[in-house]
């Protein structure tokens, strides 16, 4: 692994990478992503929500390999699936998250939010999260399910996919690999944290706010925002470093939470 400024390079494979392809693929062709973010007005073309896929599938891979290296590696009796392949539409729904790391019979379900290589915060849509009757955070779009226990934040090389994987407004009708994209761990925030910050309405911006680890870019809809644990913003809560919010998720795991 490789560490710069807080964060840490993964890897992912080229059959990882044909995998990506073929999902992608599959889901420009019949697949369903919104084209308005939750609370947002500004609808998404073809080419951004393409992107956003393939963003979104390398970034779990990463994950899942950084996982397999860094903690079931050592630890036999851990697991964690693959990242889906699952397609869907929008009266369908996955199993809601990105990844579940098992012990036995108990599993932890982890979601993985991508990004491009200049960010430097996790940003929580406000309208998908909320606290039911036992103040437990639940996923509005899956109203039954309860929150991840963690959200791992990861930047992925965009312009890689632009010349790799996409023709203009399409995906590339062949693919073959000559290298790998860059990808980052920035950071590990657990679902309390966000509970904290709906309850006290802290780390909230709203639309149009700058965020406040950019320069100018503004949001679209209204956003829970946690800073890499290595910003000068204080006053916000931040992200874990991955290394230290891997070790927290592991305690979880051998406690059962």
């Amino acid at each position: 692994m490789i560490y710069i400024f807080n964060t840490i390079k993964c890897n992912i494979t080229n059959d990882q990478l044909q995998k990506v392809y073929d999902f992608a693929k599959r889901m420009d062709d019949e697949g369903y992503l919104r084209p308005i973010r939750e609370g947002g007005t500004t609808n998404r073309n073809q080419l951004v929500i393409l992107k956003n896929n393939i963003e979104g599938k390398i970034a779990e891979f990463g994950v899942f390999n950084w996982i397999n290296d860094k903690l079931i590696k050592n630890n036999p009796d851990l697991s964690c699936d693959s990242p889906s392949d699952w397609v869907g539409n929008k009266n369908s729904y996955d199993r809601g998250y990105d990844l579940f790391l098992k012990k036995g019979n108990f599993e932890l379900p982890l979601e993985v939010k991508s990004s491009s290589l200049f960010a430097k915060s996790l940003l929580l849509e406000e309208k998908r999260w909320s606290l039911n009757d036992s103040l437990e955070v639940i996923n509005n779009d899956h109203k039954e399910i309860k929150a991840p226990f963690a959200f791992i934040s990861v930047k992925v090389d965009m312009n890689w996919i632009e010349n790799n994987m996409l023709d203009g407004f399409k995906i590339n009708n062949k693919f073959v690999v000559q290298d790998s994209p860059k990808i980052f761990i920035n950071g590990v925030l657990e679902s309390k944290i966000l509970k904290k910050c709906i309850e006290e309405k802290t780390n909230l911006f709203q639309k149009n706010d700058i965020i406040p680890t950019s320069k100018s870019t503004k949001l679209d809809a209204p956003n829970y925002i946690f800073p890499v644990w290595s910003s000068n913003l204080n006053n916000l809560y931040k992200m874990h470093k991955p290394e230290f919010g891997l070790n927290v998720i592991h305690r979880a795991l051998k406690k059962g939470l």
